[in-house]
């Protein structure tokens, strides 16, 4: 068998094709030191692609954040449609109700933007503290 450091290598494993240093699985945290670069984490299931160019699937702390951006757009929006759709039932004024749904519309979507992102912020939370429990 081939070796790559202290790892024994399986039979038909290409050691240029197998990830030498550390990354973690992008769902669960796990290290997929020794994998291959193309495959499925072997804890949970997740399709990653560890190719420097693509990096799918892959833990990436700097790609992480609060959806503060999305929360302001969402609220503006909500607050601005709210105005429109307001003064434009007393009388009732057609392009004021179109605008006002149309930036309900917009709200709404990045109310689902934002909720969306901050469940990937908390995975991202607990994925980061498995790796640092595992570093110690």
């Amino acid at each position: 068998m081939k070796t790559l450091g202290d790892y024994e290598m399986p039979q038909g494993v290409d050691p240029e094709r197998v990830i030498t240093h550390s990354l973690y699985c992008g769902r669960c945290g796990y290290n997929l030191r020794y994998q291959t670069y193309v495959g499925l984490c072997s804890e949970c299931g997740n399709p990653y692609n560890a190719r420097p160019l693509i990096m799918q699937g892959i833990f990436m702390p700097h790609a992480m954040r609060l959806p503060f951006l999305d929360m302001l757009v969402a609220l503006l929006c909500l607050a601005t449609a709210y105005f429109l759709i307001r003064h434009g039932l007393n009388p009732v004024v057609a392009w004021q109700l179109y605008a006002g749904g149309f930036f309900a519309l917009i709200g709404f979507v990045h109310v689902v933007l934002s909720i969306r992102t901050l469940g990937h912020f908390f995975r991202f939370r607990r994925v980061l503290g498995r790796i640092r429990a595992e570093n110690g």
